[in-house]
């Protein structure tokens, strides 16, 4: 049981109690993130969550104990657990060959695309309030880099012993693929270089034909 509800509960045994709890905890949270991508974690109150959630200030304290702060790290932490999902998954079936190393890619890109355009409030929050993120969230953050990269320099390197790319440096050539996604995704979401319109599998393409064997 964690904060008045079992969220790993079986959909099929959920009380109407439980979804209502479950929904509440969601608008919190929702609410929460909206505040302080726009207003800051510092100029956002309790009180403030509340009243734009529209949910009566004591529940607050019912799903989230120690406040403000803990609703800062339920955020980052389950905003970047499902970006690590997503990719553990997609890396996972490229090493068992269900999909091409293209369709992995690409799968990769845009979920680095999605989390930074399609979840701009979250973006803004981890870049804008690092200073207060919680020890350990920040350092499970922090991991998440050198461990997808790890992975990622395996299957590069297993596609090259299979002949698929090039022997290669496998690191730069991740990191020259993982920076560009982002380089520019980053460019799109602010709007700076508004002629800069470039599609994943365009980038993906110009990837793999440089790393042609």
């Amino acid at each position: 049981m964690k904060n008045g509800v079992n969220v790993m509960k079986d959909v099929k045994t959920l009380t109407s109690r439980d979804i209502q709890a479950i929904e509440r905890r969601k608008q919190l949270l929702a609410s929460a993130k909206t505040l302080f991508a726009n207003n800051g974690f510092h100029n956002t109150s309790i009180r403030d969550i509340v009243h734009n959630a529209g949910i009566a200030s004591g529940l607050i304290y019912h799903y989230f104990p120690k406040g403000k702060q803990e609703i800062l790290d339920t955020i980052i932490k389950e905003g970047h657990d499902i970006i690590i999902n997503n990719v553990n998954e997609t890396l996972k079936n490229a090493k068992s060959n269900k999909i091409t190393l293209r369709d992995s890619l690409t799968i990769i890109g845009n979920i680095a695309k999605n989390s930074v355009v399609s979840d701009p409030e979250l973006t803004q929050i981890v870049i804008h309030e690092k200073n207060f993120i919680d020890n350990s969230c920040r350092e499970s953050i922090e991991d998440i880099g050198p461990r997808l990269s790890s992975i990622m320099m395996e299957l590069l390197q297993e596609k090259a012993n299979a002949g698929e790319i090039k022997k290669m440096n496998y690191k730069m050539a991740m990191l020259v693929m993982v920076s560009t996604f982002y380089y520019v995704n980053m460019i799109e979401s602010s709007g700076s270089v508004p002629s800069v319109q470039v599609e994943i599998s365009e980038i993906v393409d110009y990837l793999l034909e440089l790393w042609k064997p």
